[in-house]
């Protein structure tokens, strides 16, 4: 009842009545035919045509959770029209997130394995390590708990804080239990060592966490999305170091005092192996005794050699690739064709088919998902906001048994394709969450030219982006100005719509019908829904003369011309228009390819310094850059605030000044095995190598800090200065290793970058390793070399004095 049989009835609608009260039907006054809607897109997967759907999560929900929802639903539905659909998922952006936790799990717990193993190897024994070992687990599940309260979840940052902190957990059970069995040995009951030992050590210990805690947590009250990201990651490292305190001073001297002395007798040290480990021990403590002994003999050959191995890093330092975040290979990447502009759909489709065979036909290829054109009802946003029949996006995804980079293949594909029938190709790796968040604009190069006139600027653009694709290195420079459409352009004059009571908003709706058409309606014929569009006829919206008689209803009633209210003309205008406060901007972006980005960096700076540009319109740099020189100003400033926080510590728990001073003064030493190992992994220096540095001065001033910590003890024995310093270093040789040494092994799997999606993790665990090899040498050579002179001129001071 009520509804159309046909669509043909529609053309009996009665729409008004003329002069004579006679009604005018729908038929009479316009052409009424059924027809199908005009095909902007198409899509194919794998070569075959097919509909793709996209799936966002709300904001907040968790991404695995809800990707895990969606798959199990898909299941569902695949298993109920088995025989009518058929169904896969080709991109899922929880896979590489699982993949990556599921790596890092991986590398946690042999990190953690390979610190116990070299306990064993260390202290030749089994309950030592045991009771060691004790502190892991229940540090990690009290962390777990603690993350819990404060709403962390386990995510690539968290666990990466945890893979951290996973051989530093044994550092302050290290130092405790090298305490007792030296007081064991000296004599002591085990449950006298005990007590004595966690007592003799629980300053420095405690300092020592306290130092590393006070370096991360400036990052946590870091404002923006650095303080979001690696607060978590700080907290992370925070809970599990203090978790650890807690239970080398208490569960530790407990379970050593229950051990009772007969545990005590070393067994490996019967089998060969262990004896030759016992042998080497011994040759180390004599050969650190010598040389020691030797360099407090020669203070200036040593610290001459320390400040040319220092300058000669200075000089290195400028040979590390500088990038934002590091580049993480997800094993996928986009490829975006642009035809010639009015190019048809099959025209589009037939270059973008020439490419899918190309792809299909690698073996490293496992998915080809190609979207070509558009779709008017809903258009997804492209680079440069422009859509057309001449564009056409391909994602690609391969196989996680690929033998080469994501990287790679791009570089041999692009090489493979130069000559294919485009007027533009260019590839974009596809990033992991961590990096969209970290860095939304993450093209290695991006240029932003500020200026009004937009010729001017398409001009500049264009100039500017043929000179830097000169540079090696340099590829998929595009302007986001350098695609002109022509177009009628209509231009309202304010005046004459006033006359009319016309507002801007009507005669734009107007516009959009007559052009475009408006969906007025929706028909139903049998249980079927039509869209009823309106619009004019082809032939009466082909010429600038058609859109100029485009007739307009005045509030009146009255009927008026377009032009009479508006002026016509033809031109050519730009698919998008970039501001930045009240200024026009032509962007101009590039990626980098098999070259170092800070080389690239240097060199586009260096042609912006040449660049004289008209008056009014300037370039600077955005995107990448402008991110690293942000978040490095962000980090820098936590940083320092740490080392003063650092030294206020020290200096109240030495009752010193200039104690705290020199400690922090080897700080910048470190570089001597950082810059080295990032120049030969081929790391670069980022925000994740920067924070590996910021942990490292927490390890070097707690190092520091134990040493002298002994040389006061033994001073207070009535040794004199130079025995002390020697006898100190003694003391602290086996813990400064063993402490190093677990926490050099627990990051080794995350150095290695063994699984999809420790890339990002793996910068901060060479830095850390290679930090805490140079520390070693700082620890146990230029920290006594220093305190010896400096301590000895402070005691001739006062007997001047």
């Amino acid at each position: 009842m009520g509804e159309y049989r046909d669509f043909r009835e529609i053309e009996k609608t009665n729409v008004s009545k003329n002069d004579k009260n006679i009604p005018i039907r729908l038929g009479s006054i316009a052409q009424i035919h059924e027809g199908y809607k005009e095909r902007k897109g198409l899509a194919r997967y794998n070569g075959e045509e097919c509909v793709t759907v996209s799936i966002y999560k709300e904001s907040g929900k968790n991404t695995v959770t809800v990707s895990e929802s969606v798959r199990s639903e898909l299941e569902r539905l695949k298993e109920q029209y088995k025989n009518v659909i058929k169904a896969d998922i080709v991109y899922e952006e929880s896979r590489f997130v699982k993949q990556s936790i599921d790596n890092i799990t991986g590398e946690l717990i042999s990190g953690g394995l390979l610190a116990f193993l070299s306990l064993i190897f260390i202290l030749r024994n089994m309950e030592s390590p045991l009771i060691l070992l004790t502190v892991l687990p229940i540090s990690v599940i009290t962390t777990f708990l603690l993350m819990y309260l404060k709403d962390l979840t386990l995510n690539v940052m968290t666990l990466g804080g945890l893979s951290l902190g996973i051989g530093m957990l044994f550092d302050s059970g290290n130092v405790v239990l090298a305490a007792i069995e030296r007081h064991v040995r000296n004599g002591l009951s085990v449950k006298e060592a005990s007590l004595t030992g966690a007592n003799e050590v629980a300053g420095s210990i405690t300092s020592a966490v306290l130092t590393t805690v006070i370096i991360f947590l400036p990052i946590v009250f870091l404002k923006g999305i650095i303080g979001v990201v690696f607060g978590e990651m700080a907290l992370t490292i925070t809970f599990s170091l203090l978790v650890s305190l807690a239970v080398s001073l208490t569960l530790i001297p407990m379970l050593s005092a229950l051990r009772g002395n007969k545990v005590w007798s070393r067994k490996f040290d019967q089998w060969s192996f262990f004896k030759k480990v016992a042998t080497w021990e011994n040759e180390i403590d004599v050969r650190f005794v010598k040389g020691l002994t030797n360099w407090l003999g020669k203070p200036k050959r040593f610290f001459t050699g320390i400040a040319i191995c220092f300058v000669v890093v200075l000089i290195l330092i400028s040979y590390v690739d500088k990038e934002f975040i590091p580049k993480v290979d997800t094993g996928e990447f986009k490829i975006e064709i642009l035809n010639v502009k009015g190019s048809s759909l099959s025209s589009t489709s037939e270059l973008v088919e020439e490419l899918e065979t190309k792809l299909l036909k690698e073996k490293e290829v496992k998915h080809v998902i190609s979207n070509i054109g558009y779709d008017e009802e809903q258009i997804l946003s492209r680079s440069g906001g422009e859509v057309g029949t001449h564009q056409a996006q391909i994602r690609v995804v391969l196989s996680t048994e690929r033998s080469e980079k994501t990287k790679d293949f791009i570089h041999r594909f692009r090489e493979k394709i130069q000559h294919a029938r485009t007027i533009g190709i260019h590839f974009y790796p596809e990033e992991d969450m961590l990096s969209k968040i970290l860095s939304p604009d993450s093209k290695a190069v991006t240029l932003e030219i500020e200026g009004n006139d937009l010729a001017t600027l398409a001009f500049i653009g264009e100039n500017v982006r043929n000179e830097i694709s000169k540079i090696q290195g340099i590829t998929d420079s595009k302007s986001s100005l350098e695609s002109e459409n022509r177009e009628f352009q209509v231009r309202f004059d304010e005046d004459k719509m006033s006359v009319y009571g016309l507002s801007h908003q009507y005669l734009a709706g107007i516009l959009k019908t007559a052009l475009k058409g408006t969906v007025a309606t929706r028909l139903r014929i049998n249980d079927e829904e039509f869209d009823v569009r309106l619009r004019y006829r082809q032939s009466d919206r082909k010429y600038k003369e058609d859109i100029s008689r485009i007739i307009i209803r005045t509030p009146s009633g009255d009927a008026v011309f377009l032009d009479q209210a508006a002026e016509i003309r033809e031109g050519k205008g730009y698919a998008s228009i970039l501001r930045i406060g009240q200024s026009r901007v032509n962007r101009i972006t590039a990626n980098v390819e098999n070259v170092k980005q800070s080389a690239v960096i240097s060199e586009v700076e260096e042609y912006i310094e040449r660049l004289k540009l008209p008056v009014g319109y300037k370039i600077h740099f955005g995107g990448e850059k402008e991110n690293i020189d942000s978040s490095m100003r962000e980090l820098l400033f936590a940083f320092v605030l740490a080392v003063v926080l650092i030294y206020m510590l020290l200096a109240g728990q030495f009752e010193s000044l200039l104690i705290p001073l020199i400690m922090l003064c080897t700080i910048p030493l470190i570089l001597i095995g950082i810059i080295p190992a990032l120049l030969i992994t081929g790391n670069s220096f980022n925000i994740s190598s920067f924070t590996g540095i910021i942990l490292l001065v927490g390890i070097v001033v707690d190092n520091a800090a134990l040493f002298y910590e002994y040389v006061e003890i033994l001073e207070h024995d009535q040794v004199s200065l130079k025995e002390a310093i020697i006898g100190s270093g003694q003391i602290v040789l086996r813990p400064i290793i063993m402490n190093n040494g677990t926490t050099l092994l627990g990051l080794l799997p995350v150095a290695l970058e063994l699984g999809e999606g420790t890339e990002f993790q793996s910068p901060m665990a060479v830095t850390v390793i290679s930090g805490l090899a140079a520390s070693v040498v700082l620890s146990l050579f230029l920290i006594p070399i220093a305190f010896y002179y400096i301590l000895k001129w402070q005691r001739t001071r006062r007997k001047t004095i």
